[in-house]
C-alpha cells in the first residue's frame, strides 16, 4: 500500500467513526454547557477562555443538532493530525498505529470539548517554536505569538508548554525576538485579559482555589494508573525510547520537558486535590514528534496495535448506535442516554414558573435548554461549584419571577415527577428571588480567640428588595461542611442595610478550621455568594486587634 492510499484509508476511516459518533452519541452535559457559551458569545467565561463557543457558534449558526454542536471541534482534531503527520521523524505507518492506539484522543475525536482546539493550537505552537529556535525572526516571532494566543485561547493548560518551554531553554529570553513574540501575544490576549480584570478573575480564582475547595480528595495513584489506560501504548513507546534523549539538543529537551512538565504538574496536583485523566492528552503531540525516526514494531506489536485500535472503533460505534444494551453500560454512560429530549420534556410538562432553575447541576441546565429553547439557569448552594450561570446571573437576576426549581438528588419536597420510573424531586415557587449581586464585602474581621467579628457591606442588596413576605432571607456563617453556626433574619436589619454596613459576631466552633458568611432564602442551603476564612491565617492577621 503506497503512501497515499495508506494516509487516504487512515483519514477515511478516522473521520467516519468520529462522524457516527458525533450524530448517534447524546450530547453531554459539558458540550451542552459550552453550546450554552456559543449563544452569548464573548473573549472569557467563567471556567474556561472562549475558543470552544467560537467554533460550536460557527458549526451550529445553521441548525442545532448534537452533530453541529461538535462539527468544527471534530474537524480541529483531524486537522492537528494531518499537520502533525508531517511534523514527525515517524513512518506513515508508525504514526497511524501509535495515534489510532490512543484511547483518550479516539473518544475525544468526536465532542465538542475545549481539548480539540487546544490540540490544534498545540501542534501549531510546537510547528512554529521549532522555526523560532532554529531561525528566529520578525515573521516567525509573530506566528509563534499568534499560536500562544490560540493556546491560551482554548485551554488554560497551554500556559504549562509554554512555561516548560522556558524552563528547558531560558537562552529564549536573551533574544530581541522573544520580546517581540511576548508583546505581540500580550496584545492578543488582552481582550481576555481585559475581561479577567472586569470580571475579578474568576477562571483564576476557580482553578486555584475554589476547585480545590470542592475536589478535596487526592486521586494521585488512580491519576497514574489512568495515563496507562488513556494515553495507551505510546506512553509505554515513549518510556522504552527515554534513554536516548539527547539533552543537548534544545529542541528535544523542550519537547521532553514539556511532556514531563505537564503530566508532573497534575501529578502533583493529585496528591492534594483530584486530576482529571484527559488532562494530559496534549503532552501525545511533543511525544510523537520526539519519537526516532528508526522506530520500528515487531509483527506482535504491529497485530496488537491493529486489534487495539480495531476494538476501540467498534467500541465507539457500539456506543453510539448502539449495540450494547444500556443496562449493560456503567451508571455514569447510562445517564448520558438518559438526559435526552423526553427527560427535557417531563420537566418542561411539570414547569409552571417563568424560569426552570436546576440547582448544583450547570451540566443539566444546558442540555434543558438545548433540548428547550428555554432559558434555564443553574443556581449553586453551599455544595455545588460556582459556573458561567453565576455570572449571567449577575447580569439577569431573577426577580419576583414563578420558578420551577429542580433540586439535586436527595433533596427532600413533597412534590415529584417521574421519569423512567423514577420518583423526581422539584419545587414551584410563585414568587421567586434570586440576588446573585448581593456580595458580601468584609470591611473589618477581627478574630479573638473562638469569636469572629466585625462589619460587612452589602453590595447589590438594597433596603427596597427587602420586603415583609421575603423576610426569611438570612445572612448566615457556616462551615466548609455546611453546618450553620449562626444565622439572622433579614428583616431585622433594615437600618444595617440602609446604613450600607452590618455588623456581625459569632462563636466558632472550637474544631472549626475555616467559616464562610453568606446569604440563605427560603428552606434552600446556603447560596455561595460569601468569603471563606480559614482561621488559621487570620489568627495571626488579626490578633494584634
Amino acid at each position: 500500500m503506497n503512501k497515499r492510499t495508506t494516509n487516504l484509508v487512515f483519514y477515511l476511516c478516522w473521520i467516519s467513526v468520529a462522524c457516527i459518533q458525533a450524530i448517534y452519541f447524546p450530547l453531554l452535559g459539558d458540550e451542552a454547557y459550552y453550546w450554552e457559551y456559543s449563544r452569548s458569545l464573548d473573549v472569557a467565561y467563567f471556567d474556561h477562555p472562549p475558543m470552544i463557543a467560537w467554533l460550536i457558534a460557527l458549526s451550529s449558526s445553521i441548525f442545532k443538532s448534537a452533530f453541529t454542536v461538535r462539527l468544527f471541534a471534530m474537524l480541529s482534531v483531524v486537522f492537528s493530525l494531518y499537520l502533525l503527520q508531517r511534523m514527525v521523524r515517524l513512518s506513515n505507518t508508525s504514526f497511524f498505529l501509535l495515534v489510532a492506539s490512543i484511547p483518550l484522543l479516539q473518544v475525544m475525536s468526536s465532542l465538542a470539548i475545549p481539548d480539540a482546539p487546544l490540540m490544534l493550537a498545540a501542534v501549531c505552537y510546537f510547528f512554529y517554536l521549532k522555526k523560532f529556535i532554529d531561525k528566529p525572526d520578525i515573521g516567525v516571532s509573530l506566528l509563534l505569538s499568534l499560536a500562544i494566543a490560540l493556546l491560551i485561547y482554548s485551554k488554560y493548560h497551554g500556559i504549562l508548554l509554554i512555561a516548560s518551554t522556558l524552563l528547558a531553554y531560558p537562552s529564549l529570553l536573551k533574544s530581541k525576538y522573544f520580546y517581540v513574540c511576548f508583546i505581540s501575544s500580550l496584545l492578543l490576549l488582552s481582550p481576555h485579559i481585559y475581561w479577567q480584570i472586569s470580571h475579578n478573575f474568576p477562571s483564576i480564582s476557580y482553578h486555584l482555589y475554589e476547585r480545590d475547595e470542592l475536589s478535596s480528595n487526592a486521586n494521585f495513584g488512580l491519576f497514574l494508573g489512568s495515563q496507562i489506560l488513556t494515553l495507551g501504548p505510546i506512553l509505554l513507546v515513549y518510556l522504552r525510547c527515554f534513554k536516548a534523549i539527547n539533552w543537548r539538543d534544545a529542541w528535544q529537551r523542550v519537547l521532553h520537558f514539556c511532556i514531563i512538565g505537564t503530566i508532573g504538574v497534575f501529578s502533583i496536583n493529585a496528591m492534594n486535590s483530584w486530576s482529571e485523566a484527559h488532562w494530559t492528552i496534549v503532552v501525545v503531540i511533543p511525544m510523537l514528534i520526539s519519537l526516532p525516526r528508526d522506530l520500528s514494531f515487531s509483527i506482535f506489536a504491529r497485530r496488537s496495535l491493529f486489534a487495539l485500535i480495531l476494538m476501540l472503533f467498534v467500541f465507539r460505534i457500539s456506543l453510539s448506535v448502539p449495540l450494547i444494551p444500556k443496562h449493560l453500560l456503567p451508571a455514569k454512560l447510562q445517564s448520558y442516554y438518559q438526559k435526552n429530549q423526553h427527560w427535557a420534556k417531563s420537566i418542561q410538562d411539570i414547569s409552571t414558573g417563568d424560569r426552570t432553575v436546576f440547582m448544583n447541576s450547570y451540566p443539566e441546565a444546558a442540555l434543558y435548554n438545548f433540548y428547550t429553547d428555554e432559558s434555564a439557569y443553574s443556581w449553586n448552594d453551599f455544595y455545588g461549584r460556582k459556573s458561567q450561570y453565576n455570572i449571567w446571573l449577575s447580569d439577569r437576576p431573577l426577580s419576583k419571577e414563578s420558578v420551577t426549581l429542580i433540586p439535586y438528588a436527595g433533596f427532600k419536597t413533597k412534590e415529584h415527577y417521574l421519569f423512567n420510573g423514577e420518583k423526581r424531586a422539584f419545587i414551584n415557587y410563585p414568587d421567586f428571588k434570586l440576588y446573585p449581586s448581593a456580595v458580601l464585602d468584609f470591611k473589618r474581621v477581627i478574630i479573638n480567640g473562638k469569636q469572629l467579628s466585625g462589619s460587612i457591606k452589602i453590595k447589590g442588596l438594597t433596603s427596597q428588595m427587602v420586603e415583609t413576605k421575603h423576610a426569611d432571607i438570612e445572612i448566615i456563617a457556616y462551615q466548609r461542611d455546611g453546618q450553620i453556626i449562626k444565622s439572622q433574619s433579614i428583616e431585622k436589619l433594615h437600618k444595617a442595610i440602609k446604613a450600607d454596613n452590618l455588623a456581625f459576631s459569632l462563636e466558632i466552633p472550637a474544631k472549626a478550621t475555616s467559616v464562610s458568611i453568606g446569604i440563605k432564602q427560603k428552606n434552600l442551603p446556603p447560596s455561595k455568594r460569601g468569603r471563606l476564612y480559614h482561621l488559621e491565617d487570620y489568627q495571626q492577621t488579626f490578633s494584634k486587634h
